[in-house]
């Protein structure tokens, strides 16, 4: 890579390959903030994501599949505790230039282990705070959305099952430090039941 460089205190790198470049050039992404003409000052306050599941239930091909991955985001960011999923870190690609789809995820972060406090960037279902989120959120969701409350909780169950299953392992074996590991299983004793690992 031309003008890569590492200064050399430092001794580890992270890259990651940009999935808006293509050897046939770049293709066209677009955040939430400017799909809905917010400003930088606005995008922890303008919408909520019931208004962005709207947009993709409404106006994504394969939209079922677009949903699904949405409200599996949705509840990794609850997991995780970010509070910083708002409009900008939500992207819109247009892979055959027509077609918008979700953009791979990106800036997931573990804020609460910095702000103990934190809550969701923007509302679902009327509530921002990570342990007030329950199964009546997401069937607000889904009602909003006019699709099958039944769909969007099959997804919120399968995914939760699914980090049940690997994430307390995997927690401890990357390596995070104690004070990380012991906040993080904290947030999932306060969750909802629906939402509980551990």
């Amino acid at each position: 890579m031309t003008g890569f460089s590492i200064p050399q205190r430092e001794g580890w790198a992270y890259a990651i390959k940009r999935y808006d470049r293509t050897v046939q050039g770049r293709v066209h992404v677009e955040d939430f903030a400017q799909v809905f003409n917010v400003h930088a000052d606005q995008e922890y306050r303008a919408t909520s994501y019931d208004t962005i599941g709207r947009l993709i239930f409404d106006l994504f091909p394969n939209r079922f599949d677009q949903l699904a991955e949405f409200v599996r985001r949705l509840v990794v960011n609850v997991l995780i505790g970010n509070s910083d999923a708002h409009l900008k870190n939500w992207s819109v690609i247009y892979r055959d230039r027509i077609s918008p789809q979700l953009a791979p995820a990106y800036d997931l972060v573990l804020t609460i282990h910095y702000v103990a406090s934190d809550s969701l960037a923007l509302n679902l279902g009327r509530e921002k705070r990570f342990d007030r989120i329950n199964e009546g959120h997401f069937e607000r969701l889904a009602n909003g959305m006019e699709a099958p409350p039944k769909f969007v909780l099959d997804i919120v169950k399968e995914t939760v099952a699914n980090a049940r299953k690997a994430w307390p392992a995997l927690v401890h074996d990357v390596g995070l430090p104690e004070e990380m590991r012991e906040r993080l299983r904290g947030h999932w004793r306060g969750l909802a039941t629906l939402l509980r690992i551990g």
